[in-house]
C-alpha cells in the first residue's frame, strides 16, 4: 500500500493540513509538540478500526473531526464525529508491524502476539505443502460425510425393516399367547374338575361325620339333663320360702356379723392404746424419777426451781463474760482461768512421750542391728546354696564324660543338691525372718513418727515449747495477783456456780462447773419431755374412753339385731347354718335351673338341625366353595371355546417374516462395515493434521532468523537472547532469563523493539504495509543510528516509509525533508 496524500479537516491539533508523500523513504521533521504523533495517528484510525486514543485526539474549538487519505488503491474519507471511518487494514496488525512510537514498550506488543501468530499460521497454511496438506484434511472430511450419509441411509432402512418385523413379530405373539391361553385354560378346566370331584368326596364325608356328632351331642345332653333333674328335685323347697324375709334375716344377720367385727376392732384398738398409755406412764415415772419428785403433781414447784436456777445461770453467764472480757483476747489466760493445772497436765504428758521414744527408739537399734546380721546370714546361705547347686550340676556333666567315675560323680551330685536344699530352706527362714524384722521397724518407725497431743496443743497456741507456755502461766498468776475488781468477780462467779452447783444436786444431775450449761439445758428439756408426756396420757384416756363407749354401743346393736334374726328364723323354720348357706344354696339351685332351661334349648336346636338338615359353617363353606368351582369350569369352557375361535381367524405370513430377517442381516452387515471406514479416516485425518501442525509450528523460524540478523547489524554485535515459541524474547543471564526492559539499556531496547517489528513485517511479507516511525530514534547513538538509517533505505526499496523524527541528525542523511509547522 502506498500513501499518496492526506488531506486533515481536524485531528487533535491539526487543523485544514495538507500532506503529499512519495514512495520509499519520507522524511518528516519537526520539534517537540509540532503535531508528529498526532499525524501518526491520523493515519493509524484512518486506514483501520478506531483505538481508544481517538478522543485523546477530538478538537475543542473545530467542527470537523476527520479527512481523507489517498492511496494508490483508493482515495477514502473519515468522519469520526459520525462514525464514518474504514477498516482497509487490520488495526491489530498494522500496530504490531508497521507502527513504531517513540518509548514504546514490548509488553504492547504482547499484547498482540496471539493474532500475529495466527496470521503466520494461516500464511503458511497457503503455501504448496500447506495446501496438499489442507485439500487432503478436507478431501477426508468430505469422504467421512458422504460414509455417514450412507450410514443413516442404511439405518433408516435398517429401521423400516424392524417396525415391519416388530408388527409381524406382535402378530406372532399375539397367536403365542392364545395359544398359550387356550393350552391353560385346558389345564385349568382338567384340574378344576378333579378338585371338584375331591370337594364332593370330602363334603359327603363331613356331613356324615357332622351329624353323627350332632346325635352323640343330643345323647349327652339327655343322660345331663336326667342327672340335674334329680338334683335339682332336692332343691325344691327353697322356691317355696318367702324371699322378703328371708332378704330381712339375710340384712339382720350382715348387721350382726358387722357388729361383731366392729367390736373386735374397737377392743385391738383398746388394747393398743392401753399399751401405749402403760409405756407412757413409764417414761414420765422415768422423768419424774429424773427430775427427783414421786408425783406429776409435783411439776409445778419443780418448774419454779428450774426456774430460778435458770435466773440463776443467766447472772452467772453474765459475770462470766466480763471476766472473760478482761482476759481480752488472750485465750491463754482463759484457758488457765477455767483449768489451773492445765500446765501440769501437759507438762507430764511431755515426759511420758520423751521417755516412751526413749524406749521405741533403744527397740529400734536393736531391731535394724538385728535386721543387718539376718541379711548377712541370708546373703551366706543365698551363696551356699547357688555355689551348690552349680557343683551338682558341674558333677553331674562330669559324671556323663567320665564313664569309670559316674558312680561317684552321680552319688556326689545327689549329696550335694542335698545340701544345696537345706541350704535353701535356711535361705528361705532366714528371709521371712529379715522381712518379720523389716515390718517391726517400720512399725516402730511409724510410732517414733506420731507427734503428742501436747506439741499439738502448742501449735494451736502459737507456743515453741513448754517453758513458754509456763512463762505464759506466771502472767497469767500475776495478772490475777494485781487485779482486785478481778479477783472480786471471780470470787462472785465462784459463788454463783456453787449456788447452781447445789441447786443442780438436788436434781441427781452433773455438779462439775464446766457442766453448768448442759446440766441447766437437761433439766429444762427434761421438764419439757414430762409436760409433753402428760397432754400425750391425757389425750390417750380421752381417746380410749371414746372407743369404750362404741363398743358399748355396738354391743347393745348387736343384741337387738340378734332378737330380730331370731323372730324371723322362726317363722320361716330355718337354722343360723341354712341362713348362713342360703345364698350358696339357692346360687346353685338357681345355676341347676338355669342349666336345665339351656339343656332343652340346645337339644330342640339340634333335633331340628338333624331333622331339618341345618349344617356348620365349615360344611356350608365347602358347599360354596363346589358351587364356585362348578361356577368357574362353566366359565372356562365358554373362554376356551371362544379362544378356540379366535386362534382359527388369525393368520401369521411367517415366509414374509423369514423374507424381512434375511434382508435386516444383509443391511447390518453393511452398517458394521460403514462403521469401520469412519474410524479409519479419522485415523488418517489425525496422521494429516500432525503432519500439518509440524509444518506449521515451524512459523517462527525465519522470524528468529531475520531478527536475529537486524539486531547485530544495528548494535554490531550479538546479545544473549532467546526467542520463545510464543515470539516472546527474554535474555539469557548466567543460566537465568530475564525481561529486556530489566536488563538493557533504553537505547539498547528501542533498538531491539525496531529490529523486531521489522522481523515480524518480514514474515508477513504478503501485506505491503507503510513503515510508519514516531520519534523512536531519539535516543539512538551516532553509529547505531547510521546501522538504522541503513537498514530503513533498504527497506524503503521494498515499502513506503514515513519516519516522523525531531532528531535533526536525521536531516544529514536525507535531502528531501516534509517540514511540519510549529
Amino acid at each position: 500500500m502506498l500513501i499518496k496524500r492526506l488531506k486533515i479537516d481536524g485531528f487533535g491539533k491539526l487543523k485544514r493540513r495538507d500532506y503529499k508523500f512519495k514512495p520509499g523513504m519520507n522524511v518528516i521533521y519537526g520539534p517537540n509538540e509540532s503535531g508528529k504523533t498526532t499525524l501518526a495517528y491520523f493515519i493509524l484510525n484512518a486506514l483501520s478500526r478506531p483505538g481508544e486514543e481517538l478522543r485523546k485526539y477530538e478538537p475543542w474549538d473545530y467542527e470537523n473531526f476527520g479527512g481523507e487519505i489517498f492511496t494508490d488503491t483508493g482515495n477514502y474519507k473519515v468522519d469520526f464525529f459520525n462514525g464514518e471511518f474504514n477498516e482497509i487494514v487490520e488495526r491489530d496488525l498494522f500496530e504490531t508491524v508497521a507502527f513504531i512510537m517513540e518509548g514504546e514498550k514490548l509488553t504492547t506488543t504482547k499484547e498482540k502476539d496471539a493474532f500475529v501468530i495466527s496470521y503466520m499460521k494461516k500464511k503458511m497454511q497457503k503455501n504448496e505443502w500447506g495446501l496438499r496438506l489442507s485439500n487432503a484434511i478436507e478431501a477426508v472430511d468430505k469422504y467421512s460425510l458422504k460414509i455417514q450419509e450412507c450410514i443413516d441411509k442404511t439405518f433408516e432402512e435398517i429401521n423400516k425393516l424392524n417396525e415391519e418385523i416388530s408388527s409381524i413379530k406382535e402378530q406372532v405373539k399375539e397367536y403365542n399367547a392364545l395359544f398359550k391361553e387356550k393350552k391353560n385354560l385346558a389345564e385349568q378346566v382338567k384340574a378344576a374338575k378333579e378338585l371338584l370331584k375331591k370337594k364332593k368326596e370330602e363334603l359327603e364325608i363331613l356331613k356324615e361325620d357332622y351329624l353323627r356328632g350332632l346325635r352323640k351331642e343330643l345323647g349327652e345332653l339327655k343322660i345331663r339333663k336326667e342327672s340335674l333333674h334329680k338334683r335339682f328335685q332336692n332343691y325344691e323347697w327353697i322356691g317355696e320360702l318367702d324371699k322378703e324375709k328371708i332378704l330381712q334375716a339375710r340384712e339382720f344377720f350382715e348387721h350382726v356379723k358387722v357388729a361383731e367385727r366392729n367390736i373386735e376392732g374397737l377392743s385391738g384398738q383398746v388394747e393398743e392404746l392401753e399399751k401405749n398409755l402403760k409405756e407412757i406412764e413409764e417414761s414420765l415415772q422415768s422423768k419424774l424419777k429424773q427430775l427427783n419428785v414421786e408425783d406429776e403433781n409435783e411439776l409445778d414447784n419443780v418448774y419454779l426451781r428450774i426456774k430460778n436456777i435458770s435466773l440463776l445461770k443467766k447472772m452467772y453467764d453474765e459475770k462470766k463474760e466480763r471476766v472473760e472480757k478482761a482476759f481480752g483476747d488472750n485465750p491463754l489466760w482463759k484457758l488457765f482461768y477455767e483449768d489451773e493445772s492445765v500446765v501440769e497436765k501437759l507438762e507430764q504428758e511431755a515426759y511420758e512421750y520423751k521417755k516412751q521414744q526413749e524406749v521405741v527408739q533403744e527397740k529400734l537399734e536393736q531391731a535394724r542391728k538385728k535386721m543387718i546380721s539376718t541379711e548377712e546370714t541370708v546373703r551366706l546361705h543365698r551363696d551356699f546354696s547357688i555355689s551348690l547347686f552349680l557343683a551338682a550340676i558341674v558333677t553331674l556333666i562330669l559324671g556323663f564324660f567320665f564313664k569309670d567315675l559316674n558312680l561317684w560323680m552321680f552319688a556326689g551330685t545327689v549329696f550335694l543338691g542335698i545340701l544345696g536344699i537345706v541350704e535353701t530352706i535356711f535361705w528361705r527362714r532366714k528371709e521371712l525372718e529379715r522381712e518379720t524384722i523389716t515390718n517391726e521397724v517400720e512399725s516402730l518407725t511409724r510410732a517414733r513418727v506420731s507427734k503428742p497431743e501436747y506439741l499439738k496443743f502448742l501449735k494451736k497456741y502459737n507456743l515453741n515449747d513448754l517453758k513458754e507456755l509456763r512463762e505464759k502461766f506466771y502472767e497469767y498468776l500475776q495478772w490475777k495477783a494485781q487485779s482486785a475488781e478481778q479477783k472480786k468477780l471471780s470470787d462472785d462467779l465462784k459463788e454463783l456456780e456453787s449456788e447452781i452447783i447445789k441447786e443442780l444436786k438436788n436434781f441427781s444431775v452433773g455438779s462439775a462447773a464446766q457442766m453448768i450449761d448442759s446440766s441447766v439445758d437437761y433439766l429444762n428439756r427434761l421438764y419439757s419431755e414430762a409436760q409433753k408426756l402428760l397432754l400425750s396420757k391425757a389425750s390417750l384416756e380421752r381417746e380410749l374412753n371414746n372407743i369404750k363407749d362404741k363398743i358399748l354401743k355396738q354391743r347393745k346393736d348387736k343384741e337387738v339385731m340378734q332378737e330380730r334374726l331370731n323372730k324371723i328364723l322362726q317363722e320361716v323354720k330355718l337354722s343360723y347354718d341354712d341362713l348362713r348357706n342360703y345364698e350358696e344354696i339357692y346360687e346353685e339351685y338357681l345355676q341347676i335351673r338355669d342349666e336345665l332351661a339351656k339343656i332343652e334349648s340346645k337339644m330342640s336346636i339340634l333335633e331340628n338341625q338333624i331333622e331339618n338338615h341345618i349344617y356348620s359353617d365349615e360344611i356350608n363353606e365347602k358347599i360354596v366353595e363346589i358351587s364356585e368351582i362348578e361356577h368357574q369350569i362353566v366359565e372356562n369352557e365358554k373362554h376356551y371355546s371362544a379362544i378356540s375361535n379366535n386362534l382359527d381367524n388369525t393368520q401369521v405370513d411367517f415366509d414374509r417374516l423369514l423374507s424381512l430377517l434375511k434382508q435386516r442381516d444383509e443391511l447390518q452387515q453393511k452398517l458394521a462395515f460403514l462403521k469401520v471406514v469412519p474410524s479409519n479416516l479419522s485415523g488418517a485425518k489425525r496422521i494429516f493434521e500432525e503432519k500439518l501442525y509440524e509444518y506449521v509450528e515451524n512459523y517462527g523460524k525465519k522470524f528468529k532468523e531475520e531478527f536475529s540478523r537486524i539486531i547485530s547489524t544495528v548494535i554490531e554485535r550479538s546479545l544473549p537472547i532467546v526467542i520463545e515459541n510464543n515470539l516472546s524474547v527474554k535474555l539469557t543471564i548466567n543460566g537465568d532469563t530475564a525481561e529486556p526492559d530489566e536488563i538493557l539499556s533504553s537505547a539498547t531496547f528501542d533498538q531491539m523493539l525496531f529490529a523486531y517489528k521489522i522481523a515480524l513485517y518480514h514474515s508477513i511479507s504478503e501485506y505491503n504495509l507503510p513503515l510508519i516511525i514516531d520519534n523512536a530514534f531519539i535516543r539512538y547513538d551516532d553509529k547505531r543510528l547510521e546501522n538504522t538509517i541503513k537498514i530503513l533505505k533498504k527497506e524503503a526499496s521494498k515499502r513506503q516509509v514515513l519516519l516522523l523524527t525531531s532528531d535533526k541528525r536525521i536531516l544529514n542523511y536525507f535531502d528531501d525533508i516534509i517540514l511540519l509547522e510549529g
